[in-house]
């Protein structure tokens, strides 16, 4: 589920000085070599191959750097400094391989509720990498708030607590959006001027979410960029668009479901469609609604949209990183 980079000013080089060693670090984040002191907090490596394995791609997480690397092509999809980037947990799912488990709850942190001791449970999902308010990557891991409170942990002790300076500025005339970047030589967007009311995405404008329909994209489309959020009738005409920055997501309603129980299709990342529709019918995961204010008015309500926690906490994340800390 890794996600390639779009159209954005992206760091080539790790610089900085490092207390915790007491040296100058200087990493080239196109190469998939680890330096000398990079030591490697996570990893996965994809194999392809029946009777002769290779390494098809490489995902690494180090005290340095976060990242995907495709063999077979010999680029990165994903390099971002990690004391650049957050984490979010996007999606949790539970399954018992045994059945021998009842999952009752699952608390806003991704922790899952049994009404007895569990066995043989499964805890898996969707985290992605956020840097420089751009959505990097998307992996499918095991245990991704675990994954997620250890690389919080390490960027804690060794880089300290995040401080978010504002990376763009937005100006509006109209319908006309102009999403700029504060300092142009520094990693993030690229200054992009939109429509709001265009149903396409404007050159430069970065999508961090399109839900569609598990069942069918026929009902509209809704996007989620990191310069508006907009939905799309049937007929592909914008119902309602607004800046992202005065956008505001509300979880109102969450309650674990398994995916046998569903009797409404959920909403849902379009990339998600197809493992989705491979999970079994014994998976459990969160399925709730979100309204999305403006102005302290409701704007739009999205029914039953699958880990709505999940969703939230990523365009918060995107939020915080494009327009400083007092977004969060």
């Amino acid at each position: 589920m890794s996600k390639g980079r779009t159209l954005w000013r992206a760091p080539s080089w790790v610089r900085f000085w490092d207390e915790k060693a007491g040296k100058r670090v200087e990493i080239d984040l196109s190469n998939p070599r680890l330096a000398g002191d990079e030591e490697v907090l996570w990893r996965y490596v994809e194999h392809k191959g029946l009777t002769k394995k290779r390494v098809a791609e490489e995902r690494v997480i180090t005290n340095y750097r976060i990242f995907d690397y495709d063999h077979e092509r010999g680029e990165m999809t994903c390099a971002v400094p990690l004391m650049n980037a957050d984490l979010v947990v996007t999606l949790t799912m539970f399954r018992s391989e045994s059945g021998a488990v009842n999952l009752v709850g699952v608390s806003e942190d991704g922790e899952p509720v049994f009404d007895f001791a569990p066995v043989d449970v499964r805890n898996f999902g969707c985290i992605a990498v956020v840097a420089y308010g751009v959505m990097n990557a998307e992996f499918l891991v095991e245990e991704p708030a675990k994954l997620k409170t250890l690389i919080d942990a390490v960027k804690r002790a060794r880089y300290g607590e995040p401080v978010y300076e504002p990376l763009v500025r937005v100006s509006r005339e109209g319908s006309i959006l102009t999403v700029e970047p504060v300092n142009p030589g520094y990693p993030g967007p690229v200054g992009v001027r939109v429509d709001l009311y265009q149903p396409e995405l404007a050159w430069g404008e970065l999508s961090i979410r399109r839900l569609v329909e598990s069942r069918s994209e026929r009902d509209g489309v809704v996007f989620i960029t990191h310069c508006r959020v907009f939905g799309l009738s049937r007929d592909r005409d914008v119902e309602y668009s607004i800046p992202l920055v005065d956008a505001e997501f509300l979880v109102e309603s969450v309650e674990p479901m398994r995916k046998g129980r569903l009797k409404s299709p959920v909403m849902l990342n379009h990339t998600w469609l197809e493992f989705y529709g491979k999970l079994s019918k014994d998976t459990y995961f969160r399925v709730g609604d979100v309204a999305v204010l403006s102005g302290g008015s409701i704007v739009a309500r999205w029914k039953n949209v699958l880990d709505p926690y999940g969703l939230k906490n990523l365009v918060d994340t995107v939020k915080a990183q494009l327009y400083g800390s007092r977004f969060e």
